[in-house]
């Protein structure tokens, strides 16, 4: 924690001490489980009595499950994920436009 005086002579506090980001995340995490015992809640018809672990384990992980419809479509489907549908299309992008011979500005005037 480093204390500086701005320009009215009062002193300002620059960074967050370690406590500070610890109640903070402790906070975070505290919110992530009541949202995600009440959206189990409406997975499981209402029912409001879940362990405690299971409730932890759930709002650290994204997905529920890793069944064929939650989890990894390369896995099941011999299909590419989602990040790498995302680079291929970026690098298809990129070679059409490396591969035009006029700018990007006068494509749109001679197709």
């Amino acid at each position: 924690m480093v204390l500086k005086l701005n320009g009215d002579g009062e002193k300002m506090i620059i960074g967050k001490p370690e406590s500070h980001k610890r109640v903070l995340r402790r906070h975070h995490d505290k919110h992530k489980k009541v949202w995600v015992q009440k959206t189990l809640g409406h997975y499981f018809m209402y029912a409001t009595n879940f362990p405690a672990r299971r409730v932890g384990m759930y709002s650290r992980t994204p997905k529920v499950c890793s069944c064929f419809m939650c989890g990894n479509p390369r896995r099941f489907h011999q299909k590419p994920a989602i990040q790498e549908r995302r680079t291929m299309l970026e690098l298809d992008e990129f070679i059409s436009e490396a591969a035009s011979p006029l700018p990007k500005t006068a494509q749109g005037c001679f197709r």
